[in-house]
């Protein structure tokens, strides 16, 4: 698709939402040819300390992929921070003007296509991380949207490797009445055996009615921050892309700017995260082979110092290196897990940690800091 600048990129996308929609309208389905338009979320480190120039995105795409066996390309258009990214064939559009740090991926290829090679970019790039929503940031959607479908995936972390002794719960209901959708939920929720797997991995979103009909949308949205959109209006997809990113940035900044421990003037500063859980049935040691295993979804790894029965410390380091190599402390037992942030911490790691310890190990988990504040 040539684009010159961000409006024909914008136009061309809601023709293609236009042609969609007429396709499932009149004929119940899309055409072969027809591929939904998706948006992806992502946390990049362009430069570690100035912020990034147009230059500078080409020159680290260069560089960071050169080596690659896929064919990766990032091509320039009129706009300063627009630009076309070509990944193994597979189109995409880069759009950095609101943020250098927190880019969009726009697409209207094939969905195989875009999550395989988002994936291939996320694990050839440590300077890139998803966006992560936790179960909080993912409800507070229902305060602009209404809810018409949910999936609920909890897959147990088998530290053991032993397959057929994995929990596993799926639940998904699309196309429903918001009652229903919050119902599943309150329904897991209030039972003891399920009650931690209420993890959010899908939303079904519904612009609201208020907005004027032709410009009403359904957004499907995971929580490692993809879209898939449907309607007749791009505008309304990239309204609700961006408040939830400013919610996810906001978040991302606080813990960086104020909770992180340092030296100064001879006095301790700062505040450490603490990681609340509610069931009761983990192990510190369980924890600690879930979370620090060098692999995903927690791109942690660290040595587990005994302290005492149940009580360790860990330093730690992440995969992604945003962090730039400094490690982070960490304090776990069975109940909580406390974590000590140095400066140059990447809040997006915190993110990361405390989604997949809610999608993997208990979604009801209490996030705070200082003074009691909810975090998450």
């Amino acid at each position: 698709m040539e684009v010159k600048n961000r409006r024909e990129l914008h136009n061309k996308l809601n023709d293609i939402m236009n042609n969609v929609y007429v396709s499932r309208k009149e004929k119940q389905r899309q055409n072969i040819n027809q591929n939904l338009v998706k948006t992806y979320l992502i946390e990049g480190h362009i430069n570690q300390t100035d912020p990034p120039s147009h230059d500078d995105f080409l020159r680290f795409f260069k560089n960071k992929t050169k080596d690659l066996e896929y064919k990766v390309q990032l091509k320039e258009t009129e706009e300063e921070f627009l630009y076309k990214l070509l990944f193994d064939e597979t189109e995409f559009f880069l759009d950095a003007e609101k943020d250098k740090r927190f880019f969009m991926l726009h697409s209207s290829e094939r969905s195989k296509s875009t999550d395989t090679n988002i994936d291939r970019l996320l694990k050839y790039i440590p300077n890139f991380d998803n966006v992560w929503l936790s179960k909080k940031l993912m409800k507070s959607t229902e305060d602009y949207t209404t809810w018409r479908g949910i999936s609920i995936n909890h897959d147990k972390i088998d530290v053991e490797k032993t397959e057929e002794n994995s929990e596993k719960l799926n639940l998904k209901i699309n196309n429903s009445s918001e009652t229903k959708v919050k119902g599943l939920i309150n329904l897991l929720a209030s039972n003891e055996q399920f009650s931690y797997t209420t993890g959010i991995s899908h939303l079904s979103l519904l612009s609201q009615e208020k907005q004027d009909s032709a410009s009403r949308i359904i957004d499907d949205l995971r929580y490692d921050g993809k879209f898939s959109t449907r309607g007749k209006s791009f505008n309304s997809h990239l309204w609700l892309v961006n408040k939830l990113y400013t919610d996810y940035k906001e978040l991302v900044y606080n813990i960086e700017k104020n909770y992180y421990i340092s030296i100064e003037n001879n006095k301790l500063m700062g505040l450490p995260i603490n990681i609340e859980f509610k069931r009761d049935d983990l192990s510190a040691e369980y924890i600690i082979k879930a979370i620090f295993s060098n692999k995903k979804p927690f791109k942690l790894w660290g040595y587990a110092d005994k302290i005492d029965d149940g009580y360790y410390k860990v330093l730690a380091v992440d995969l992604h290196n945003g962090n730039q190599g400094n490690k982070i402390n960490f304090e776990i037992t069975k109940d909580f897990i406390s974590i000590y942030l140095s400066k140059k911490n990447c809040g997006n790691t915190i993110a990361r940690l405390v989604c997949n310890i809610q999608q993997y190990l208990d979604s009801q988990i209490k996030v705070w800091g200082g003074k009691d504040d909810e975090l998450f």
